[in-house]
C-alpha cells in the first residue's frame, strides 16, 4: 500500500510539483506529476531491425510514457512520425 506522504527524500529527486506548497508542508503523491520513463520532448533512439542488421536513428518523443508503452516518435532526420515500443534506456523498438 502506498503511504499518504513521502518519508524518503530520494523518492522525490527529479519529480515535478503540480502546485506550490508552503514551507514545512508534507508532500503527498497528489502534489506531484506522474513519473514517466520518457517525457514529451525527450530525445530517444529509434531502433529497427532489417533481417539480422539493426538500424538506429535519433528521435523526439511526442508523448510521455513508461517502458512497454507504444509511443509516437518524430524521426529527427526525416521528420516522419513513427510508432514503436518503449524499451530501457530511452530506446524505441520499431517492428515492420
Amino acid at each position: 500500500k502506498q503511504s499518504p506522504f513521502f518519508t524518503n527524500s530520494l523518492e522525490l529527486v527529479g519529480r515535478r510539483l503540480k502546485q506550490n506548497l508552503k514551507k514545512g508542508k508534507m508532500i503527498r503523491p497528489r502534489h506531484l506529476f506522474q513519473r514517466f520513463d520518457v517525457n514529451e520532448g525527450d530525445q530517444v533512439v529509434i531502433i529497427s531491425n532489417v533481417g539480422k542488421a539493426y538500424v538506429s536513428s535519433s528521435g523526439i518523443a511526442q508523448k510521455s510514457g513508461r517502458i512497454g508503452d507504444i509511443l509516437q516518435v518524430k524521426n529527427v532526420r526525416s521528420g516522419r512520425i513513427i510508432k514503436g515500443y518503449l524499451k530501457k534506456n530511452k530506446k524505441i523498438q520499431v517492428y515492420r
